[in-house]
């Protein structure tokens, strides 16, 4: 459903389901910082992190304001 003349999506329709495009951008980031982890992990360069769980919800945050930015237009 677009909102108006423009072409900024309100919701997704996924199988049926409306789905909200931040919902989506949520998924993304959190599977891109979990690859993140993964990676960080195989190079041993967790240890460097005095907290990594806090490390981890960064990126999750970091990845999620530059996927809002980038996939979402205004």
């Amino acid at each position: 459903v677009c909102n108006g003349g423009s072409m900024i999506p309100r919701e997704l329709d996924i199988l049926g389901v409306y789905v909200p495009p931040i919902l989506i951008v949520a998924i993304c980031a959190l599977v891109a910082a979990w690859a993140t982890s993964l990676l960080l992990n195989r190079l041993r360069l967790w240890r460097y992190f005095a907290n990594p769980q806090i490390a981890f919800l960064s990126i999750i945050v970091l990845f999620f304001a530059a996927f809002d930015t980038l996939l979402l237009p205004v």
